[in-house]
């Protein structure tokens, strides 16, 4: 067999038969792995196609061979790949002395000598090749000479840097492989005049090839440069050829070092070496610098982009890599360096300025609260910036200010000055406008969620917003997401309001989205069974056609209940005020007020849930807005659950949905503890998992309904947690003992 093979080996040339030849090779290849007593095997090929005629076909084996034997898809013990590795590796002096005879015979023949770098590359895929006799070769000095030359061909520099990236990674072991490391690392450096060329030509191809080889040393040695940072192999200039790929003008190149820095800064951190982070302190600065370049917008670009832009996740990119450094130079520092930037360019063009603004803004959340030289100043140039500045410029500003929530809810000083009332008025004004809306909602429910009842006086300007946002133009979907942060955002501020108060204001937040729901519940309107409205985004209507859906209302009521704190949390509980070390009260009935809102509100988002039953998504919704009602009243929730756990179980028979699993759970986990809920809580557990079992015991039940698994099992649990003695007596329990295994 082995001959037929090596005898349609000759009769098809490479030239007109390369496909074929290369299954040959891997049949062939494969035969081998699958054979233990086959021994031999390269130094058989070798003598066989050892002639320069078929040179073309050794290659091609030389480089099928060991991408077969390192694929995981090849199934072969360890013990064999070991072996065939080991073979390979005694023969690696052979393999590039040939190699490099190839090279020096075929100089002039592009095709041939591709076919060789592909060769060597693939041999430097086995692990246990001595990496000496390669650090040494000829063969790696002529892949050096063709990256260190800016005129040799596109086709050969690319398959030179794929080379040079597999040795970079079989180097990465530097104890075992330290001289190949050092012949890499010294080429690597040697290759910078050739990137400035490739620079100065504007030749991207060339430049990614080179990233990529940069990128690949520097992770290769970056545990090096941590343990002797600029000395041996941790000299810096690693770090320089990535701040090389910084400097460039397309962020494509940068973008392929974001996981080396994120690395860096993880061992750095780890550390928490001061001295050690000194050293990499100027080399972060010029990083972050390198950013800010990065993060400019062209100056033609008019309006706020979508989230979707590619420039605009790009700069999402920017902001975790600053995450993940800032902390080497220190937040002060970036952020003084920023600003001193904003002052530098303040009579330049709004995107310099903008770019600093966003560097900032990214790291601000991380100022101690002490901080009072940069932050009240930037504050105030945001507050009196024109209104006639770049949309960009005044987005920017706006995230600013929502991730200044930490400082200003720390800062106290700041507080008593009346200055949180200018930031909130400022977005309150900006909220309005479409194309500020997104991050308006954002920052306003960051700083309301945060300093709660200290921006109550804004509550009904906030409030009176939403009506507005439902008349908007188009975009339905990103105004009604914002309504609903503005929902949340007023809902933040009855935390620590007396009871009575609390009650008052939230039923104004309710009663709207009660109205609502109550006039849709009343109309025929058809909602697809599984899906969200249909709505263009750019219609005019966009909003309306959302409001169709009564998913939309029991959003915002779940919303509502969900920022409130239950009274046993509320600052204001007398439960909670301590005076002279005992409390004031052991009252925590919560206020009649607030069992009467939910009382009110209640039916409609079981009638919903009745309604829709059908209805999967509108379903999971309901029991989500029941699910934050339940743990906003708490126990004290109970006058409500009779009739919610006999629609449960109604529904359930005819549609089970699992979400109705999941909220029994909440049940349970509520009301487990209290005796004379007990039995009524076993008894909804026996009906809903007799349900389930039918049907999981359907064909593929298993499979086509893990979410039931899920939350049957959540629900177990929760029963073992809060009523065990009860579960436990239950034959139910075996069922689901029996049903797990």
């Amino acid at each position: 067999m082995i001959d037929i093979c090596f005898r349609n080996y000759e009769s098809y040339p490479l030239e007109r038969n390369s496909v074929i030849i290369t299954q040959l090779c891997l049949a062939l290849s494969d035969l081998y792995l699958q054979v233990p007593e086959w021994t031999n095997f390269v130094a058989e090929i070798l003598e066989r196609f050892g002639t320069p005629d078929k040179t073309p076909v050794l290659l091609t084996f030389l480089k099928t061979l060991p991408e077969e034997v390192q694929s995981s898809h090849l199934r072969i013990g360890e013990n064999r790949r070991r072996a065939v590795n080991t073979e390979l590796a005694q023969k690696t002096q052979v393999v590039i002395h040939f190699l490099s005879q190839v090279c020096v015979f075929n100089s002039n023949d592009d095709a041939i000598l591709k076919r060789v770098l592909s060769c060597f590359s693939s041999w430097l895929l086995n692990p246990l090749i001595p990496t000496d006799d390669i650090a040494a070769s000829e063969l790696l000095k002529y892949v050096f000479s063709l990256l260190q030359n800016p005129n040799s061909p596109n086709s050969l520099h690319d398959s030179a840097c794929e080379c040079i990236v597999s040795a970079l990674y079989r180097a990465e072991d530097t104890n075992v492989n330290r001289a190949l490391a050092v012949a890499l690392q010294t080429a690597c450096y040697e290759m910078a005049d050739s990137f400035s060329m490739a620079v100065a030509n504007d030749d991207f191809d060339r430049l990614q090839g080179y990233a990529r080889v940069f990128c690949e040393l520097s992770e290769s040695l970056l545990e090096c440069v941590i343990q002797e940072p600029g000395q041996h192999l941790g000299d810096f200039r690693s770090i320089e050829m990535l701040l090389l790929l910084a400097g460039y003008h397309d962020y494509n190149l940068v973008e392929m070092t974001f996981n080396i820095w994120y690395r860096l800064s993880e061992y750095l951190y780890e550390r928490n070496d001061d001295d050690l982070n000194a050293q990499f302190k100027p080399y972060i600065e010029r990083y972050i610098m390198a950013l800010y370049k990065h993060c400019r917008f062209d100056t033609d670009q008019e309006d706020v982009p979508d989230e979707n832009d590619d420039f605009v996740e790009f700069r999402g990119q920017v902001s975790d890599t600053l995450k993940d450094v800032v902390f080497i130079v220190g937040t002060d520092r970036c952020i003084q360096s920023m600003f001193s930037i904003l002052q530098s360019v303040s009579s330049g063009s709004w995107d310099e300025s903008e770019a600093a603004l966003y560097i900032i803004s990214v790291i601000v959340h991380n100022v101690l609260p002490t901080e009072e030289t940069v932050v009240p100043l930037l504050v105030h140039a945001v507050l009196v910036m024109p209104i006639t500045s770049h949309p960009i410029l005044t987005n920017t500003s706006i995230k600013l200010l929502g991730n200044l929530i930490d400082w200003l809810h720390e800062n106290k000083q700041y507080q008593e000055g009346f200055h949180l009332e200018p930031c909130i008025t400022w977005l309150l004004d900006k909220v309005q406008k479409p194309c500020f809306v997104r991050a308006a909602s954002e920052s306003l429910y960051g700083i309301c969620e945060k300093c709660e009842s200290s921006c109550l006086e804004h509550f009904d300007s906030i409030f009176a917003i939403i009506p507005f946002l439902e008349n908007g133009e188009n975009k339905g979907q990103q105004l009604e997401n914002s309504i609903l942060l503005l929902l949340q955002a007023c809902s933040s501020m009855l935390n620590g309001l007396p009871g009575e108060e609390t009650a008052t204001r939230l039923r104004r937040l309710i009663e709207p989205q009660m109205t609502h729901l109550a006039e849709l519940l009343k109309s025929k309107v058809d909602i697809s069974p599984n899906e969200p409205q249909d709505s263009n985004e750019n219609a005019s209507d966009s909003w309306y056609l959302l409001s169709r859906d009564p998913v939309l209302w029991v959003d915002r009521i779940a919303a509502v209940f969900r920022h409130v704190q239950p009274w046993t949390h509320q600052a204001c509980n007398p439960k909670n005020t301590v005076q002279n070390g005992s409390s004031t009260s052991t009252n925590d009935s919560v206020p009649t007020l607030w069992i009467a809102t939910v009382k009110e509100v209640w039916p409609f988002v079981l009638e919903t849930c009745r309604k829709y039953e059908k209805n999967t998504r509108v379903v999971e919704h309901c029991c989500r807005a029941i699910r934050f009602m339940i743990r906003f009243l708490e126990v004290h929730s109970i006058i409500f659950i009779e009739s919610l756990v006999e629609q449960m179980v109604d529904i359930y028979n005819r549609h089970p949905h699992s979400c109705f699993l999941y909220l029994a759970s909440i049940l349970v986990d509520e009301y487990g503890h209290l005796d004379n809920c007990r039995s009524g809580l076993v008894h909804m557990l026996n009906i809903l998992c007799n349900d389930s079992f039918k049907l999981l015991q359907e064909q593929n039940g298993f499979r086509n309904h893990p979410d039931t698994i899920d939350d049957m099992f959540r629900l177990a649990i929760r029963f073992v947690q809060r009523a065990p003695s009860v579960f436990f007596q239950e034959p139910m329990s075996a069922q689901l003992f029996e049903c797990g295994l």
